[in-house]
């Protein structure tokens, strides 16, 4: 490992960087190495605590007398980011974390109102927000720390990266996981990019805590969240679980993602069964300014995929149709066959003397046919789906990157409010921006599924060599499952 030596040049002082003594624990010395080798791109999801903020302050201090530049260290907020990081004391040395990193004889000055330091070398490193750095004045960043990556606006990363492709620059992403968005699939790439660094680590990783700790951890979370969102979130902070810790009680615990989500995209798939003359079965929710569209496909065993989710926001019912439209035109051959299927309210006029159907077909031509309104029996149609194998296989698959907010539903986002603190839930799943999606699958569950009909009078689908049930929590599929 590098120290950094730097000598003052009036006064001859020796310092050496990384400052104090510090040295990168035994399970940070593979992001280090990677740096110093002249990594450009590095990803760390790493528990709550294992020190994820303090090996990049170090990295920064060593990166910025090496080569004089700007640097910024990232929050996904800046009002957050002085507490989090600007203020932050080490409660084993009683100093803050940005003056044991970079000693004082190194700096020429310090802005506590900007977070802002300049080193006598030239260099600067700030604290700042992802909600504000396209505001930042001042030359553009060669070192990015993005921390708490999956809280911040990933619109940051797509300005940044041309920046720091053009001069050669580096970015580090540290967090622990927040649910499977952005930040998952960041880690994701990472591990299968080769100029990438990307690494995974858990409390068993790292030992930073004893079993008795970790345990007595778990026992709070439970004791202060509920079992099951304390042990999600407990999972999540010391597990790394992509899971999201969702609050109310889950609507579908019959989902498992191991299992109902495809290792590999759906689309290619389903493009050969449509080619070949089957249908493509979209399912519609006609939510105010939020409408969603779910693109599925049933395939001659009777497996059924969603392959793509559209979850509008602020968008009026046309734009959005002619959104789907556009994207099933560029992406089925013109000869494909659609059924819709949707809310009934959808047909509800308005003070227009319309109806969102009504807009919907004179815009695109889409006929949508009504599902069934009744939540108990759309419910009842998905979850069927989920408990079920078809030749040892899930009767509902779920494409891995193109329905992102369908997966955290099934995860927990769609789920029923809890009345109060009672331990007592709702009849009905809260409106929120996973449930829109979910009552889109639901109505064409409940017109395909709900009485077992097969998909269309063309297609003859045999579904009685579904064989067992699908069993919460057992992820051993070969032994819970035979074939027909």
């Amino acid at each position: 490992m590098m120290p950094a030596t730097v000598y003052q040049n009036k006064t001859k002082t020796e310092i050496t960087l990384p400052h104090n003594g510090w040295r990168p624990r035994r399970y940070q010395l593979p992001l280090w190495s990677h740096m110093e080798k002249g990594g450009r791109r590095a990803v760390a999801v790493w528990h709550r605590r294992a020190g994820k903020d303090e090996v990049c302050l170090h990295w920064a201090a060593c990166a910025m007398m090496q080569k004089p530049a700007t640097y910024w260290h990232m929050l996904p907020e800046a009002a957050q980011a002085r507490k989090a990081l600007w203020d932050a004391v080490n409660p084993h040395t009683g100093k803050r974390r940005i003056d044991e990193a970079f000693p004082d004889v190194l700096r020429k000055t310090t802005r506590e109102h900007e977070m802002l330091i300049k080193f006598k070398n030239g260099s600067t490193w700030q604290v700042v927000g992802s909600d504000n750095y396209d505001s930042l004045v001042g030359s553009p960043p060669y070192g990015v720390i993005f921390s708490e990556w999956p809280l911040s606006k990933p619109d940051a990363w797509g300005y940044l990266r041309p920046i720091l492709a053009e001069n050669g620059g580096w970015a580090i992403f540290i967090y622990t996981p927040r649910g499977n968005n952005h930040g998952k699939a960041t880690y994701d790439f990472s591990i299968t990019d080769q100029d990438w660094f990307g690494e995974l680590l858990t409390v068993d990783d790292t030992n930073v805590f004893d079993e008795h700790t970790i345990e007595a951890e778990r026992r709070e979370m439970i004791s202060q969240y509920g079992t099951s969102r304390g042990e999600a979130l407990f999972r999540q902070e010391y597990y790394c679980s992509w899971v999201e810790a969702f609050e109310g009680a889950i609507v579908y615990p019959e989902f498992n993602q191991k299992f109902h989500v495809s290792p590999k995209p759906l689309l290619p798939l389903a493009l050969q069964g449509v080619k070949q003359g089957r249908s493509i079965f979209r399912g519609w929710d006609n939510t105010g300014l939020n409408p969603a569209c779910i693109i599925t496909y049933i395939n001659t065993i009777g497996q059924w995929y969603w392959i793509k989710e559209f979850c509008g926001e602020d968008i009026g019912i046309v734009d959005f149709a002619q959104m789907v439209d556009f994207w099933c035109r560029q992406t089925f051959p013109a000869n494909a066959v659609y059924r819709d299927i949707g809310d009934p309210a959808g047909r509800i006029r308005d003070s227009k003397k319309g109806s969102p159907r009504q807009y919907i077909y004179e815009a695109t031509g889409v006929r949508i046919e009504d599902g069934i309104q009744t939540f108990k029996v759309r419910r009842e149609s998905i979850s069927g789906r989920l408990n079920a194998v078809i030749s040892g296989k899930p009767a509902l698959l779920i494409d891995p990157t193109e329905c992102p907010i369908s997966i955290a539903g099934f995860s927990g986002g769609y789920s029923y409010p809890e009345i109060g603190n009672t331990g007592y839930f709702r009849p009905e799943p809260q409106k929120n921006k996973y449930s829109h999606i979910h009552d889109a699958g639901q109505y064409v569950a409940s017109i395909i599924f709900a009485a077992g009909a097969a998909s269309s009078p063309s297609e003859s689908i045999q579904f009685d060599n579904i064989t067992s049930r699908y069993k919460p929590g057992n992820d051993n599929y070969q032994e819970v499952y035979t074939n027909a």
